[in-house]
């Protein structure tokens, strides 16, 4: 009975000490004294991921934060955490070895054995995840084995073929610590995670009392405790204190298991947290976070961090239907009803890319036709294609009606993005209604008192001719001339006027008045014959969605961007464009064509030259003009003159016969400038 209750008791001592081992570590579980952001997690922007420790007043992990004692602060503006989960970083450890006078007999082999079951044994490292280092201190100074290294078997054999000197002269391992933490300190891949220096002496031989103090003193400071395993009980307490003051903890050695409340204490430095916030920056550049904890008793605690980021806005771009496009509404009979005509809708499809590569949500998609909204998508997936349901029972007149198409997009973080112009057809064909059946006068059917007074109302009183009149000119001549008197005095006045014109024929004022009328004739023809022949071609280079395509040039070409100066348009519909309202005019001299830029903000670029304002510049097969420079959003073309068989009209995209012109995504670059003299242009 009595050995049953020692064994009891036996059993009560040991489950105290073990608790009393663990009682620091288990203290840091409740008390939350400082917040330490070891990661900044950009690349899910803006979804943004912050890394952190979370440490009790005396340095050691708490391990029960929760997500409602957290906030995060960026800009200056309180943003809600949405998620916070525990994550595992690697830890950096150095085991410094005092081999010094004392460094004797089994005292050397149980330090080998300490390191040994760091490196070796599970839970304590984790391979490629912790790192470890080994350095012997001897009399003769700090001799590195082995250096950071995620392989800890790599410390075996050094550790084995290493015998300590012995001798007469003292260690210096105070020294060579201190020089150790400033090492680790500027490791830049250890940077923000968790570095300790594990100490293994038998006592300090050299550097106790003050050298010692300011040693805990720097690894507190730089935040690498020092945590000391024990050899000799004789000489444990100048260690315990050194481990104390650096914010680390102290383990005599007498069994092996003496110092697992030492590695427990280190690995639980693995434990980090991973908070995740939405963030709203909307410019580039760099941004400061603040992540607060309420620690209850303690107040706040914070920690703050920079990032830089880079964000532009989104791009959106109409993929269906495509520039000059018909939508074709016909109906198989004649209706008044042009609203049911099939089909009364038709898709517009649109694409959403982001150029910074930050994939984020979008807030609303509006389509807008002619500038006003047709249709609204709340919040839809920029991963898919865009789809909007465009109402066609609006377009009722018959035949061909133009409508500009255009994309606007808001994403999360309020940047809008429109997409360019583009122009569509809806035609609109309905058949002839059948005529109405005309009602018919039955004349035999009146009365004869009704037929004779219809006849004698409608009868025209006969005209008798001069009685010198042949009967084939009375007839012919005389009685319609006399019914017609107006026409009579026209043929007159002609006969009149022309014979005087023939009398005097040879006479300088009626020659010129002769050659007025000719030039005038022969201008009136060229103009409403000459459409239908293109004289020259503009071919689209680049600075347009219609790369390749042909533009008609008919005779005198104003080109610009608005259709109250200009006939040829490009970028209509950006004020932002770098063209002008009329920027530049070709000119048709019937043998050959001219250009004149019209004094435009940007200039207009001949073969890269600028041209001198209202000043023509003949142009050429193959010449190139710029309309501002590319680079600054302008556009390039080529000038071609028509080929003989093209002269009644070639196969030219129907996409060029509109007037508006989306305007292309302009290219960062630098836009020459300075004027060009006229010998500089031939």
């Amino acid at each position: 009975m009595m050995m049953r209750s020692r064994f009891v008791l036996y059993f009560i001592a040991l489950m105290l000490l073990v608790f009393a081992a663990n009682s620091d570590y288990v203290s840091a579980q409740s008390t939350m004294k400082s917040l330490i952001i070891t990661q900044t997690d950009v690349s899910e922007f803006p979804q943004m991921t912050l890394r952190f420790r979370s440490l009790d007043a005396s340095g050691l992990p708490v391990s029960d934060a929760q997500l409602g004692l957290f906030s995060v602060s960026e800009n200056n503006q309180e943003k809600a955490p949405e998620n916070l989960t525990k994550t595992e970083e690697g830890i950096w450890v150095h085991f410094v070895v005092d081999s010094g006078v004392w460094m004797v007999g089994d005292r050397w082999e149980n330090a080998q054995a300490a390191i040994a079951d760091f490196v070796q044994t599970t839970p304590w490292m984790k391979e490629n995840l912790d790192q470890v280092a080994l350095t012997v201190v001897p009399a003769g100074g700090a001799q590195n084995l082995v250096s950071f290294t995620g392989n800890g078997r790599q410390l075996i054999n050094p550790l084995e073929t290493f015998t300590p000197p012995g001798g007469s002269q003292f260690s210096a391992p105070v020294k060579a610590m201190d020089e150790i933490i400033d090492q680790m300190a500027l490791l830049p891949e250890a940077a923000n995670q968790a570095k300790f220096i594990v100490f293994i002496s038998s006592g300090l031989e050299t550097g106790a009392g003050s050298a010692a103090t300011e040693l805990a003193d720097k690894a507190r400071d730089k935040q690498i405790p020092i945590y000391v395993i024990g050899l000799r009980n004789d000489q444990k307490q100048p260690l315990q204190e050194l481990a104390e003051e650096s914010g680390g903890q102290f383990a005599l050695y007498n069994r092996l298991t003496d110092i697992n409340p030492v590695y427990s204490q280190l690995i639980a430095y693995r434990e980090q947290y991973d908070i995740t916030y939405r963030s709203s920056v909307s410019q580039s550049g760099t941004q400061t976070v603040e992540l607060i904890a309420d620690a209850s008793a303690a107040g706040h605690v914070s920690d703050i961090v920079t990032y830089d980021i880079e964000v532009n806005p989104p791009r959106v771009l109409i993929e269906s239907p495509k520039g000059g496009d018909t939508i074709l509404r016909q109906a198989d009979v004649f209706t008044e009803d042009r609203a049911s005509i099939e089909p009364t809708t038709t898709s517009v499809v649109a694409k959403v890319v982001f150029p910074d590569d930050h994939l984020r949500r979008l807030q609303e998609a509006v389509l807008l036709v002619d500038g006003v909204s047709a249709n609204t998508l709340n919040r839809p997936n920029p991963n898919n294609d865009l789809e909007f349901v465009w109402d066609l029972h609006d377009v009722q007149k018959d035949g061909l009606n133009d409508f500009s198409l255009e994309v606007e997009i808001t994403d999360e973080l309020g940047l809008v993005s429109r997409s360019p112009a583009v122009t569509t057809k809806v035609e609109v064909i309905v058949p002839a209604d059948s005529p109405a059946a005309v009602a018919t006068v039955d004349v035999e059917g009146l009365t004869e008192e009704i037929r004779t007074e219809l006849e004698t109302t409608l009868a025209v009183p006969p005209i008798t001719c001069f009685d010198f009149t042949p009967e084939w000119m009375c007839n012919n001549v005389e009685r319609p001339l006399r019914r017609n008197w107006i026409s009579f005095l026209a043929i007159a006045i002609s006969v009149t006027f022309s014979g005087i014109v023939w009398i005097n024929r040879d006479k300088a004022p009626v020659q010129k008045v002769r050659e007025t009328v000719m030039r005038g004739v022969d201008s009136l023809t060229k103009r409403y014959l000459g459409p239908s022949e293109a004289k020259a071609y503009l071919v689209v280079l680049e600075g347009d969605v219609n790369i390749g395509k042909h533009l008609e040039i008919f005779g005198d070409t104003p080109i610009g961007r608005s259709k109250q100066n200009a006939e040829l348009l490009f970028q209509q519909q950006d004020e932002a464009s770098p063209l002008s309202r009329l920027h530049c005019t070709i000119i048709d001299e019937e043998d050959h064509f001219l250009i004149r830029d019209e004094d435009s903000a940007n200039g207009t670029y001949l073969n890269g030259r600028k041209l001198i304002p209202l000043q023509t510049e003949d142009l050429h097969e193959g010449d190139e003009i710029e309309l501002a420079r590319v680079e600054r959003g302008g556009v390039r073309l080529l000038f071609q003159l028509a080929k003989p068989e093209e002269q009644g009209g070639g196969d030219v995209s129907d996409a060029f016969k509109v007037t508006k012109q989306t305007r292309p995504v302009a290219q960062n670059g630098e836009v020459e400038s300075g004027e060009v003299s006229n010998e500089d242009r031939f």
